[in-house]
């Protein structure tokens, strides 16, 4: 990984790869400081997390950073936000995918222009075969078994006996159904006394899911716990377990939304394992300018940002670091950005490595 630049100061020294340890083409000449963009697939506060981890590469490097899409889901609205970006001069693009395969032809119009790519948040899948761009995110079914393992941990160990109830945002998506397979894995492997039940269906909206996760707690009066593996769910599920006297059930899902910072730490949720949003932000935005200045690197593949599981044994930490300023946060990830980045070539892994 380059050394972090310094306004006025190696600029010039960290754009030379010998001399900063990076795979960048610029050996010996000046790097090219290409327009990327980040087009969302929501605006909802967890989706900006990877936004200020792609923010933090364009401030490391020097190059310009849009950040767009729709406040709602919108396939058609994303897709005309994304082809907006490479009419106005973006020489790479990061998009999150909600089903890869109504993409093919944007993605393949983009590539036929120039304009790289590189898939965020959501796993793609093959679905434009050789050509299909990198995928940076977790292996989704190895985020499940941590999950799963928090739950175990949560409802006692293999002794526990009763139902967990599990649910998501997106019926159907590849990313969450591999979730529900991990923890499902996790559960029969360590506490195969328990129960799955679902995967039911709850809006990754408070609005809508509050309303939803008061049904299905009433629905199931004896749940141990209750899961929820979209952004907004463990926040939302804090705030139906703080108004439900005496309720002894657990609340556990994914991600780091700002409520669910302050139900760990209330108590009111056990814990959540994070995608690594922000790595994965940063990791897109660098790994573009990288490819814009060096053709040579590999186009398609998939780089694992690793996963986080919080409790309250180290909310503190963690909500220090979210809370904190830019540079607070580019710190503390910069020693596992620096493993990347450092053999970039060798961190970019087949992509049938982030499905098994």
């Amino acid at each position: 990984m380059q050394v972090a630049r310094l306004v006025g100061l190696l600029g010039a020294v960290c754009m030379v790869a010998a001399a900063c340890g990076t795979s960048s083409a610029a050996t010996g000449g000046t790097a090219i400081k290409p327009k990327i963009a980040l087009v969302e697939h929501v605006r909802v506060p967890a989706v900006e997390i990877f936004a200020h981890g792609a923010q933090a590469a364009a401030t490391e490097l020097g190059f310009p950073l849009d950040v767009t899409g729709p406040q709602g889901y919108n396939l058609q609205q994303q897709q005309s936000m994304s082809d907006a970006e490479a009419n106005a001069g973006a020489k790479g693009i990061i998009e999150i995918l909600v089903g890869a395969s109504a993409w093919a032809r944007n993605e393949s119009a983009l590539a036929s222009r120039g304009v790289k790519v590189v898939n965020i948040g959501v796993y793609t899948g093959p679905f434009l075969g050789a050509q299909t761009p990198i995928y940076v995110g977790p292996n989704d079914i190895e985020y499940g078994r941590a999950l799963g393992n928090l739950v175990v941990k949560a409802i006692g160990g293999a002794s526990a006996s009763g139902e967990v109830v599990i649910a998501t945002c997106v019926p159907g998506l590849e990313e969450q159904e591999d979730r529900y397979s991990g923890v499902k894995l996790a559960l029969e492997d360590f506490a195969p006394n328990v129960t799955l039940s679902g995967l039911l269906n709850v809006a990754d909206d408070p609005s809508i899911g509050i309303p939803q996760w008061q049904q299905i707690v009433q629905t199931y009066p004896k749940a141990l716990a209750f899961v929820g593996l979209c952004s907004t769910h463990p926040a939302d599920l804090a705030k139906v377990r703080a108004a439900t006297p005496g309720a002894t059930w657990l609340a556990l899902g994914g991600e780091l939304d700002p409520g669910t910072l302050a139900g760990i730490k209330d108590g009111q949720i056990y814990g959540v394992v994070d995608a690594a949003i922000w790595q994965q932000g940063y990791i897109a935005a660098k790994l573009l300018y990288e490819q814009i200045n060096n053709p040579s690197l590999p186009q398609t593949g998939f780089i694992d940002p690793g996963i986080e599981v919080v409790t309250k044994d180290n909310i503190d930490a963690v909500t220090a670091r979210e809370t904190g300023s830019p540079t607070d946060q580019f710190n503390f990830y910069k020693p596992s950005m620096d493993k990347i980045f450092n053999n970039l070539s060798a961190s970019i892994l087949p992509l049938a490595d982030a499905h098994r």
